[in-house]
């Protein structure tokens, strides 16, 4: 973690409030803290639980979540390079005054670098010199022949997401926002897998929904809270299954000897 400067003006931030507010998350804090782990160029390696640990070591709260909460509103960039993924704060550099003697950064460079900003509803950047009402007449005289226009081509239909799939994640989503009262922020690219991942068991869309409900219920189970979006309930299907299949057997088998007794 480094030592890193804040404005005034981040307090009065909507954006971030509003993000917080919905989401319920400490994102605040925790883009604050994010900071403070990024390296000298704004770039920070993509470890929740890592981070989680860093920046808000007392709160029980999965930190991938936030992370995710932070990039659907452009405040973090998640790009992968090579083996690795990691995440970029847009604007950084325009806001922090970064020590000489801190080492250079080993992060590789996010792509479309230049393109990238914190506040997705900026103005258009201001014209470079020479591109101006003065520079008119001398670019007409030096302006090369344009050539032929190219023919546009149509760009390919999205695919249409997979039915099955589209059950498994309306119904996850109403039974989180019914159990928890917050909205369910989808992770993307991370829960598609995660749901074509948890199909594949050829389990019913009923009897998967079940199991995240159970596991939400046992607040004692190690592995509870992993089970509080798609992609966590996969990570950790069969530990999840086996852990409720041990519960229950350990609250018949205490039945059963009350009833003897």
């Amino acid at each position: 973690m480094r030592i890193r400067t804040i404005k005034p003006e981040f307090f009065l931030h909507e954006d971030l409030f509003e993000l917080e507010k919905n989401s319920s998350l400490p994102v605040r804090v925790a883009f604050i803290g994010l900071w403070c782990a990024a390296d000298r160029e704004g770039r920070f390696a993509w470890q929740p639980r890592r981070l989680g640990a860093q920046i808000l070591p007392y709160d029980e709260i999965d930190f991938s979540r936030v992370l995710d909460a932070l990039t659907t509103r452009g405040f973090v960039v998640k790009y992968a390079s090579g083996d690795g993924v990691f995440g970029y704060i847009p604007g950084f550099k325009r806001h922090q005054v970064i020590n000489n003697r801190e080492r250079v950064t080993e992060i590789p460079n996010p792509p479309d670098n230049n393109t990238m900003d914190a506040c997705p509803t900026r103005e258009p950047r201001v014209p470079h010199a020479g591109e101006g009402e003065g520079n008119k007449e001398q670019g007409t005289r030096n302006k090369l022949p344009e050539p032929p226009a190219t023919p546009k081509v149509s760009s390919p239909k999205p695919k249409k997401e997979p039915a099955e799939r589209r059950k498994l994640t309306d119904a996850f989503k109403e039974a989180y926002e019914l159990r928890f009262e917050e909205p369910y922020l989808f992770c993307g690219a991370k829960d598609a897998m995660a749901a074509d991942k948890l199909l594949a068991s050829k389990l019913p869309v009923e009897e998967i929904i079940q199991t995240a409900r159970d596991a939400w219920d046992h607040k004692d189970m190690f592995n509870c809270k992993l089970a509080i979006s798609i992609s966590g309930l996969a990570s950790r299907w069969n530990e999840i299954r086996q852990e409720l299949r041990s519960t229950s057997t350990k609250q018949t088998q205490g039945w059963q000897g009350r009833i003897a007794i």
